[in-house]
C-alpha cells in the first residue's frame, strides 16, 4: 500500500469509526438509565419521570412517557438498545423533552461549531413536524436560542443539525447551574390539542462539523454522570421487614444524626429526598420505633438535610414521640415495606 493510500485509509477510519475521548456533551443520550421508573402516565406537569436526564415539558398538554426496548431491526438502524418515548395525549404548543446543560460542562466550546444528531421517529398529524430548539440560558425565555424544524416518519431516521455555539449574552459560563438546553417540542404557534407520539434515542451533541458515530459508554459510566443529578437508593430485600438503610447514632440524648453515603459528588448542595414506602425510625437498645410512610418525619419531627461531598446526612433535632432519648446510643433507619423505589435524592437542574 501506498503512503497516499495508507493516509486516505486513516482519513477513512477517522471519520467513520468511534474517535477516542468523550465527545458526547449529552448524558444519557441511548436512553438506557431509567432510575425513576421506565414508564409514567396521565402527566401534566413538566419534571423528570422515566429515563434520566430528560425532563418533559408539559405546557399544558397531558403526556405518557416511558423508556421502551428497541426491536432487533431498529437495533441495527440506531444502534440502540432502548429510546424515549413521549406519547402527548392532548396536545399544546411547547410541550415535549428537553435536556439542560450545566455550564461546567460547556463553556469550553465557545466560538466553536457544534453537531447535533439523533434517531427519531413518530406521529404529528400536523404535518409530522416538531422543533429542536438550542438555547442558552436556564430556560427558552432565557439568552438567545436557535431553532431548527424536524419532520418524522414512521421510521426510524437518522437527523443531523450543525450550528454555532449559541451567543452567550450575559449569561455566566461558569457554574453549576443549567446554561444551555437541547429540545425536542411540538411548535411554537401550534395550539391543537391533537394527540402525537416522539420516539428519540442515540442523542450526540458534540464539538465541530461532523457528526461522528455514537459515542456508546458503558452503563456504569453512564449511570454514574446520571447520578450527578439523581440517585435512587433502591430497597433489594425481598422480605422488606428489618431491611436497615441508615445506621445513626444520637447525638446528647434527644438528636439523632443518620448518615447516607451517596456515589458520586451530586451537582449543588441543597438536595431534595423524595421517599417512597414504609420505614421505622428504631432505638435498638430501647426496642421501641416509629413507622412513616412516604415520609421522613418521624413521631413529629422532621430532619434537616445536610449535604456534604458525597454525603447525605439527615438531622432529627428533638425528641421522636413512641422512640426512647438514649444518649450516645446507635439508632437505626430500616425498611417496613418492600417498595421500588426508596430514595430519590434529587439535585436536577
Amino acid at each position: 500500500m501506498t503512503k497516499a493510500a495508507e493516509l486516505a485509509k486513516m482519513g477513512e477510519v477517522l471519520t467513520n469509526s468511534q474517535i477516542g475521548g468523550r465527545r458526547n456533551i449529552i448524558i444519557n443520550g441511548a436512553m438506557e438509565v431509567a432510575q425513576r421508573g421506565t414508564s409514567a402516565s396521565s402527566k401534566t406537569a413538566s419534571d423528570y419521570y422515566t429515563c434520566d436526564r430528560w425532563r418533559t415539558e408539559a405546557s399544558g398538554a397531558t403526556f405518557n412517557t416511558s423508556q421502551q426496548s428497541n426491536t432487533a431491526s431498529d437495533m441495527a438502524t440506531t444502534g440502540a438498545k432502548h429510546f424515549l418515548r413521549m406519547e402527548v395525549t392532548t396536545g399544546n404548543n411547547n410541550s415535549g423533552i428537553s435536556q439542560k446543560i450545566e455550564a461546567n460542562n460547556i463553556r469550553q466550546f465557545k466560538g466553536e461549531k457544534l453537531t447535533l444528531s439523533f434517531y427519531a421517529k413518530g406521529t404529528n398529524p400536523n404535518g409530522g413536524s416538531f422543533d429542536v430548539v438550542r438555547f442558552i440560558g436556564n430556560d427558552s425565555t432565557t439568552g438567545t436560542h436557535e431553532k431548527s424544524s424536524l419532520t418524522v416518519t414512521s421510521s426510524f431516521v437518522k437527523y443531523t443539525y450543525t450550528f454555532d455555539y449559541p451567543d452567550e449574552g450575559s449569561v455566566t459560563m461558569t457554574d453549576a447551574n443549567a446554561k444551555m438546553a437541547l429540545s425536542f417540542l411540538q411548535p411554537a404557534g401550534d395550539t391543537s390539542t391533537n394527540a402525537w407520539t416522539l420516539d428519540i434515542t442515540s442523542v450526540q451533541l458534540e464539538v465541530g462539523e461532523q457528526a461522528t458515530p455514537f459515542e456508546h459508554r458503558s452503563f456504569g459510566e453512564e449511570l454514574s454522570l446520571c447520578q450527578r443529578y439523581c440517585v435512587q437508593i433502591v430497597n433489594t430485600h425481598s422480605a422488606g421487614t428489618g431491611h436497615i438503610i441508615l445506621a445513626g447514632m444520637s447525638r446528647g440524648s434527644t438528636n439523632k444524626n443518620f448518615t447516607l453515603p451517596l456515589p458520586v459528588t451530586m451537582r449543588n448542595t441543597t438536595p431534595s429526598v423524595t421517599l417512597t414506602g414504609d420505614v421505622r425510625l428504631l432505638n435498638p437498645e430501647a426496642h421501641d420505633y416509629v413507622n412513616a410512610t412516604d415520609t421522613l418525619t418521624c413521631g413529629g419531627v422532621t430532619p434537616t438535610l445536610v449535604y456534604s461531598g458525597n454525603m447525605l446526612v439527615l438531622l432529627y433535632t428533638g425528641s421522636v414521640t413512641g422512640v426512647t432519648d438514649t444518649g450516645n446510643a446507635d439508632y437505626n433507619f430500616q425498611i417496613v415495606s418492600a417498595s421500588d423505589h426508596l430514595f430519590i435524592i434529587d439535585s436536577e437542574l
